[in-house]
Formats: C-alpha cells, sequence, structure tokens
C-alpha cells in the first residue's frame, strides 16, 4: 500500500469501526477508510443503538485527528443512514448494498424506485440544517 500511495494511487481499507483498526491504518498509509458500523445496523436495542452512535462520532472525530477520510459502508440503509449523516466529517456514505438487498425481495427496479421516493439525498440535506 505504501508503493501504491507514493505512486499518486488511493488506496481503501474496509475495516471496523474500531479505534485499534483506525490507528492500525496510518501504520500502513494514509488510506481512505471505509468503516463498516456493524456493531451500530445490528444493535438489538435503542440503549445499545445510541451507545453505537456515540462510538462512530467519537471514531470519525478520531480519523480527523489523523488526517485520514472517513466513510461509512455496509450495513446502512434507508432506515438507519439518518443518524449518521450529521457526522460532518463522514466524506461518504453508502447504502448500495441496502438497496440491492431490498431488490432481492422485490426487484431492483422498485428497489431503486422506493430509494428515489424516499429522497435520501433531501434527508442528509436535511440533517445538515
Amino acid at each position: 500500500m505504501t508503493r501504491l500511495s507514493a505512486a499518486g494511487i488511493q488506496v481503501s481499507l474496509f475495516i471496523d469501526d474500531d479505534e485499534r483498526q483506525i490507528a492500525a491504518a496510518t501504520d500502513v498509509a494514509r488510506p481512505i477508510l471505509k468503516c463498516i458500523p456493524g456493531a451500530y445496523v445490528n444493535a438489538a436495542n435503542e440503549v445499545s443503538h445510541a451507545e453505537e452512535f456515540a462510538r462512530i462520532r467519537q471514531n470519525t472525530d478520531f480519523v480527523v485527528k489523523l488526517v485520514l477520510k472517513d466513510n461509512a459502508y455496509h450495513g446502512l440503509n434507508y432506515h438507519n443512514v439518518k443518524p449518521v449523516t450529521v457526522l460532518m466529517h463522514m466524506q461518504e456514505l453508502n447504502i448500495n448494498h441496502g438497496i440491492i438487498s431490498r431488490a432481492v425481495i422485490v426487484d431492483l427496479v422498485s428497489a431503486v424506485r422506493d430509494t428515489k421516493k424516499r429522497d435520501i439525498k433531501n434527508l442528509i440535506r436535511d440533517a445538515h440544517r
């Protein structure tokens, strides 16, 4: 990864949203982190959901201190993405997996149509107001 970064090629690491893994990423290079918010999206109740969100917020601040780029991916969908949108340091949120998972139940055209109806861009924009 060091040689790729030195050549100007952006490198992404898919890691758990864990401070130790984030810190270890800086030993390798200055990658773009694609943090997997698994504990947040799989939280069993509101209390653990809130605790995991607080941890994501703390880790996002840690990423910024390390001068890394932070993205969130796996497990986010149109039901749980809104709280994450308020984390101003997040560079990118990706709910594609949620759309494709929905397509298994309905079909791809309907899943994309449902997503457009939910107007995710406005949801994210409104969260930053």
